[in-house]
């Protein structure tokens, strides 16, 4: 009997420490569907003309009336390391909260740009694609808010013509987009800039951080791929390109849990687009703040996107 007691109390207590276990260490990357909701912007103008952008057989992806938010593999504030993750997307399902928007009509008069996940001249699926046409600038930006102190990455590619065209992250920005840092990449032939801006879109000044001179800042060549990340803490920001240090200063402008995204800009008349791939956002310590995309119920923002002529500034 005794035996038989010590058996069942062993028994019971490996049950309760394999639910411990459990409980602890199932992982956390849910992707979850949350509920139908309108999406923040819907295409507006013309039909899109498939066959000015592409010759290729393969027909542009719809966006989906959903969003799919991708939770991180370890609990906020529950990382053993730090920088902790917090919000990712490859891109790989057209509603991962990303805004998607068409204005690009039979005419030529009537063609802006394209935002979402159409897969282009070069095929490439699970890719956010920007296009835009004739010295345009545009924003765009999923509905989250960053951490007090964070780091933002991306994966970006031009394919088209990358002529006085430039594209990059966005970061510090207000709700509406109006105000925001942005990094960016542009070519011109053979050469190729870097920048670092300051804009103010009601009317304030926009100031260049580090100025877009013609020089080297370790870029690959505009058809391949280029790491950006931006590193902001407190009123420190550092950009890095490919994982080289192009610039590190002080801007207390725009500072807090506010909205991150991409951009794009064509200079002069002409078409150009390009490819985002594998955003990560990073929470740089436990103190920090909140990063708005680890909760469902948290995602008070709609995504968004802001576009201007290079004449509206």
């Amino acid at each position: 009997m005794d035996h038989k007691t010590n058996f069942i109390t062993k028994f019971r207590l490996l049950i309760g420490i394999t639910l411990l276990l459990t409980t602890l260490f199932i992982p956390l990357g849910i992707v979850l569907r949350g509920p139908s909701r309108s999406v923040a912007s819907e295409a507006t103008g013309g039909l899109v003309d498939l066959q000015a952008l592409d010759t290729s057989p393969q027909s542009a992806q719809q966006p989906q009336d959903t969003y799919l938010y991708y939770f991180p593999m370890i609990a906020k504030d529950f990382c053993s390391v730090w920088p902790c993750l917090q919000f990712s997307d490859d891109f790989s399902n057209s509603a991962s909260g990303w805004p998607h928007e068409t204005v690009w009509g039979d005419k030529e008069d009537e063609r802006k740009y394209i935002i979402g996940y159409y897969p282009g001249k070069f095929n490439l699926p699970n890719k956010y694609f920007m296009r835009i046409a004739h010295a345009r600038h545009v924003v765009a930006s999923p509905g989250l808010h960053t951490p007090g102190d964070y780091i933002i990455e991306v994966d970006m590619m031009f394919c088209d013509d990358a002529y006085l065209a430039s594209g990059g992250l966005v970061f510090g920005a207000s709700d509406n987009l109006r105000q925001f840092y942005m990094f960016s990449l542009a070519y011109n032939n053979d050469d190729h800039w870097c920048a670092v801006r300051k804009y103010d879109l009601d009317g304030g000044d926009s100031p260049y951080l580090r100025q877009p001179d013609w020089y080297p800042c370790g870029a690959n060549p505009e058809y391949e791929v280029n790491h950006l990340k931006v590193e902001r803490v407190g009123t420190s920001i550092k950009v890095y390109l490919n994982d080289n240090l192009i610039w590190a200063g002080t801007e207390g402008s725009y500072t807090g849990e506010r909205r991150v995204g991409f951009i794009h800009d064509k200079y002069e008349i002409g078409y150009t687009g390009v490819y985002f791939d594998d955003f990560k956002l990073w929470k740089v310590h436990p103190d920090s703040g909140s990063a708005t995309a680890c909760s469902l119920e948290e995602m008070d923002l709609e995504p968004l996107i802001i576009t201007w002529d290079e004449g509206e500034e």
